[in-house]
């Protein structure tokens, strides 16, 4: 499992969501609480998700 500590602790719980639902096989879901998470994200953190979300990344 990934460490989202360093994201506050409902963007860091969105991901871990969107984490388990892509492991249960649920891409829907999963895009979902990702959204979730960049939505709830302070302007700093969704400029680090987005450039980690670069293509040829696989960290956010």
């Amino acid at each position: 499992m990934r460490d989202y500590s360093h994201y506050r602790p409902a963007v860091a719980a969105a991901f871990e969501r969107s984490d388990a639902a892509a492991r249960a096989g649920d891409p829907g879901e999963a895009a979902r609480e990702f959204i979730r998470g960049l939505v709830l994200a302070s302007p700093e953190e969704q400029r680090r998700i987005l450039a980690a979300a670069q293509p040829g990344t696989t960290n956010h």
